[in-house]
């Protein structure tokens, strides 16, 4: 597996140089983002590989969001982060094994905290500092017996999970499903 790196620019690096060939050959491989990468480097990665936003239906209106103007970070917020869970549910009963991804708001001066974002507009995202997180297990919903892991992200994981998180943004907080 070659290693893609995001640039703060938006650009794709294979092997420490520009990648110019077709952007969705490269969609199976891990991703990283460059020391400085913010969420404004995932919209312009987009925006520079138009191809991708055939990737997910919501990318259309969430470009079109922030072309309208950026808005200032929320202040209680230190940066965004994409996480992986693996959850182990049904005690008692059938076991299952529910994985998923999330974008989350992280406070330095309280990591384990999740900063709720979904009410934040995307193009106020946009200067947020972005990494990529860890993999959480959880054992049964217990968020005590929670364990972390290194995990990597693929370029095709970065893109629809981010696009799927974000669009929910624009729903009301009337409207919200509670999880």
């Amino acid at each position: 597996m070659q290693r893609v790196v995001i640039s703060t620019q938006g650009r794709m690096l294979l092997e420490d140089r520009p990648y110019g060939q077709d952007p969705l050959l490269l969609l199976g491989e891990a991703v990283t983002l460059e020391e400085g990468c913010t969420l404004g480097s995932w919209f312009q990665l987009i925006q520079l590989h138009t191809d991708f936003v055939r990737l997910s239906q919501f990318l259309p209106a969430l470009l079109q969001a922030v072309a309208q103007g950026k808005g200032p970070l929320p202040p209680d917020m230190d940066r965004l982060e994409l996480v992986r869970t693996v959850e182990l549910v049904g005690h008692p009963g059938p076991a299952r094994l529910d994985m998923y991804t999330s974008l989350i708001g992280v406070r330095e001066d309280h990591p384990s905290q999740e900063v709720p974002i979904k009410h934040i507009p995307p193009a106020s995202l946009w200067d947020a500092p972005f990494r990529l997180g860890r993999c959480r297990h959880m054992v049964l919903g217990d968020r005590f017996a929670e364990f972390v892991f290194e995990t990597v992200f693929t370029l095709f994981e970065l893109i629809e999970a981010v696009a799927w998180q974000l669009s929910f943004h624009g729903a009301s907080a009337e409207c919200a499903l509670r999880r």
